[in-house]
């Protein structure tokens, strides 16, 4: 789990998935940035984390 937080906070980190933790929210259907947020603060849910991953990779 802790590799999946890795990969995806460098990718917000690094704004390859959208231009702003806003559009990147509102991209995988989240109602406000607290989730992105969570995530950079290693905070988040470990099914949250799948969720996201998830999203993201039918989506490449």
């Amino acid at each position: 789990m802790d590799d999946k937080i890795e990969i995806l906070k460098c990718l917000i980190e690094n704004r390859a998935l959208a231009s702003s933790h806003a559009v990147l929210e509102k991209e995988l259907g989240y109602k406000g940035r607290m989730t992105i947020y969570r995530l950079m603060d290693s905070s988040v849910k470990d099914g949250i984390i799948d969720k996201m991953w998830n999203i993201l990779y039918i989506s490449v």
